[in-house]
């Protein structure tokens, strides 16, 4: 059965600018793929329409379900499909594993089935499922704005590496949102110095100013985060940021370092090294 990477991705600088009249709010973000990815499994079928994975939520909750379900009654295309989908980025730890299998699974659908929706209505579609979806649907490294259906694509070439950190729990993103509403946070920095930094390869400059606006909330509640970018910065990283509304701590490294050595200085075998796709 052949599969297909759903890759994850990071926020280099997010900035949460308030909530729209629609009920979502508008961000400007820097969302980068990286180097760790969801599996999934396709395989035509003549009629018959089934989905399982390994990893909760499972059934008709996992949103890839949702993707079956809308590609079919779209696209008007006869037969069945078994998908399977095998986890590997952990479910609200900020790394968009949810959007990246959404998008995935629907690019395959649409290649197997001899692409009957045209790319403007997969984009369509993929707004739909979720914000960050659309995202995922192409490329690499991206400005993200509105409520993640403006895509700037981003063409750098400074190899970066990164330890994430879980840190043994997930975090709600509609409640994250929800809080920071009631502390009536607004974003007040933009990311025109992280993309300078990234253009001009200054590996340094772009780590001194990463930022994220759901920091502040969520360290708020989970001040263990604020331990873990602390030992991050400590060991050697020369910046460290949330990624999306967390749970993930993400470290920048000046070059691909050994993984071991980095779950030995967090205490936890939770601890990925992994680098940035280009």
């Amino acid at each position: 059965m052949p599969s297909l990477r759903a890759y994850a991705k990071i926020n280099f600088g997010l900035s949460v600018l308030g909530r729209r009249e629609d009920g979502y709010h508008n961000i400007e973000s820097i969302f980068q793929k990286i180097d760790l990815c969801d599996d999934i499994y396709i395989e035509k079928t003549e009629a018959k329409i089934t989905f399982d994975t390994d990893s909760p939520p499972y059934g008709e909750n996992n949103i890839c379900c949702e993707v079956i379900e809308k590609f079919f009654a779209l696209s008007g295309v006869g037969g069945g499909v078994t998908v399977y989908l095998k986890k590997n980025i952990r479910s609200g730890s900020g790394l968009g594993g949810a959007s990246s299998d959404a998008a995935t699974l629907l690019r395959g659908l649409n290649k197997i089935f001899g692409y009957p929706l045209k790319n403007e209505t997969l984009f369509e579609l993929a707004t739909s499922l979720g914000s960050d979806v659309p995202f995922f649907l192409d490329g690499n490294t991206a400005i993200v704005s509105g409520r993640g259906e403006v895509i700037s694509p981003l063409q750098i070439h400074l190899p970066i590496y990164l330890v994430l950190v879980y840190p043994g729990f997930s975090i709600n993103t509609e409640w994250a949102y929800r809080a920071m509403d009631e502390e009536k946070t607004e974003g007040k920095r933009d990311v025109n110095l992280i993309v300078e930094s990234l253009k001009r390869g200054k590996i340094y400059d772009f780590a001194s100013a990463l930022f994220n606006d759901f920091e502040r909330t969520v360290i708020k509640k989970h001040p263990i985060l604020a331990e873990v970018k602390d030992k991050l910065l400590r060991y050697g990283c020369i910046g460290a940021s949330l990624s999306g509304s967390g749970s993930v701590v993400y470290g920048i490294l000046v070059e691909e370092e050994d993984e071991g050595k980095w779950k030995r200085y967090m205490g936890s075998e939770d601890v990925r090294v992994v680098g940035c796709l280009m």
